[in-house]
């Protein structure tokens, strides 16, 4: 692939800790009284309002985690959206659960619930993506994806290949995943054992990171170089085709830990959460460093289904 620029990141993230009790994760369960660091409801309410001028009711804490930033990326991008030319592309590994799971819980568990209409709204896999794009005022491809721990690469992919194609000219594309109660559900679908938790002080996070990808030109704060999504047997043959420059490691990648030299090995402390691709390369490119520089994120997801990508960062 051709490299592509990078017109704008924004990322937001809430890591938190991992609350457990002498029987486990909590005495109940129930994430009051775990600490996930989370972005309080009114704080993101006002910087919807903020950012688009607009209030919108009765939104999950998953659609405004996503809404805020893909539209802070738009921002920051200051390109003007072209509304057929500009795609949607919204990656999550456990999806909007908070919504899911009641609504569920609802209609296939005990007959006492009754589902929610607006959780129903909410849960619809493509709802997030829908709403940036009502906020965005775009009529382009809009598509949800979700691929465990290479969601983000699997939403990259599908970019990519529109933007190569000229079916758009820009892509907004991120990943947002957030905490679900009980916290022993949430490990479970993360594929993590409370004792496992408990034993590596592991934190559990929320977060939102959004790039604005498109031809390269005047005003990239960074570069996609590389991207590819596949079956890898033995991971030590992709780490040792990676160039010069930092490597973080995501989803069961991290236990190839060892195979990288420590001075090249990035690890931000941002908790446990599926979207840890899409942030830990905004956090590369938010942060201040030299042009030119260089980082490789590798993921890859319990099955062997690996994904890597390289960001290089530009002139400003």
């Amino acid at each position: 692939m051709k490299a592509l620029g990078i017109k704008a990141v924004a990322s937001l993230s809430t890591p938190g800790r991992l609350a457990i009790g002498p029987d486990g994760v909590t005495a109940n369960g129930n994430l009051l009284e775990v600490d996930v660091g989370g972005v309080p409801g009114t704080e993101l309410d006002a910087r919807l309002l903020s950012l688009t001028g607009r209030r919108f009711r009765r939104l999950s804490r998953f659609i405004q985690l996503a809404m805020v930033g893909a539209v802070e990326a738009a921002r920051r991008s200051a390109r003007t959206l072209s509304a057929e030319k500009t795609g949607i592309f919204l990656a999550t590994g456990l999806g909007n659960l908070s919504d899911m799971v009641p609504f569920s819980h609802a209609v296939f568990g005990d007959p006492g619930y009754h589902p929610s209409a607006i959780q129903f709204a909410n849960s619809v896999g493509n709802s997030g993506a829908f709403y940036i794009a009502q906020a965005l005022d775009v009529t382009g491809p809009v598509l949800a994806l979700s691929q465990d721990e290479v969601s983000f690469q699997s939403a990259l992919l599908q970019a990519v290949t529109l933007l190569e194609a000229g079916d758009i000219e820009l892509a907004v594309v991120g990943s947002v995943d957030v905490v679900m109660p009980p916290v022993e559900d949430h490990l479970a679908r993360m594929g993590y054992e409370p004792k496992d938790a408990q034993a590596r002080g592991l934190k559990i996070s929320e977060g939102s990171a959004w790039w604005v990808l498109g031809p390269r030109g005047e005003g990239d704060v960074g570069e996609l170089e590389q991207l590819s999504l596949g079956q890898v047997d033995d991971l030590s043959t992709e780490l040792v085709g990676l160039s010069d420059g930092l490597v973080t490691l995501c989803g069961s990648a991290s236990a190839a830990a060892a195979q990288v030299p420590p001075e090249r090995l990035k690890e931000w402390d941002v908790g446990a959460l599926y979207s840890h691709s899409a942030l830990a390369s905004c956090l590369f490119l938010e942060q201040q460093g030299r042009a030119g520089d260089r980082l490789h994120v590798v993921s890859r997801t319990r099955e062997g289904l690996t994904a890597r990508f390289a960001v290089r960062r530009v002139a400003r």
